[in-house]
């Protein structure tokens, strides 16, 4: 099961994110797993959608971070060694 363990609000759709963290014991896909801002449960709003299309496993407590601006998908290292999933909607503006 994925769950949201933190969100990085900010006016700057750069800095802001959403972090996921695998809570299962199983490997888990991305792709179709979708989040929904609060935009979305008020107005509606399809661009408040966010649906994964990238295909990469995260290992049992790994972790993925979704960020709101524009970037290339891939993995990467934190200080302490762990790999972490960035991946990026590529909107102009804040959502979350």
């Amino acid at each position: 099961m994925l769950r949201i363990v933190g969100i990085q609000r900010s006016i700057s759709p750069r800095e802001e994110f959403v972090l996921i963290q695998n809570h299962s014991a199983m490997r888990i896909r991305l792709r179709g797993h979708v989040l929904l801002a609060e935009a979305h449960l008020e107005k509606r709003a399809d661009d408040a959608i966010y649906a994964f299309p990238d295909d990469e496993l995260v290992n049992p407590g790994g972790y993925a971070v979704l960020f709101t601006g524009t970037g290339i998908s891939k993995w990467a290292k934190t200080k302490d060694g762990s790999l972490v999933y960035h991946c990026y909607i590529g909107r102009d503006e804040s959502l979350w």
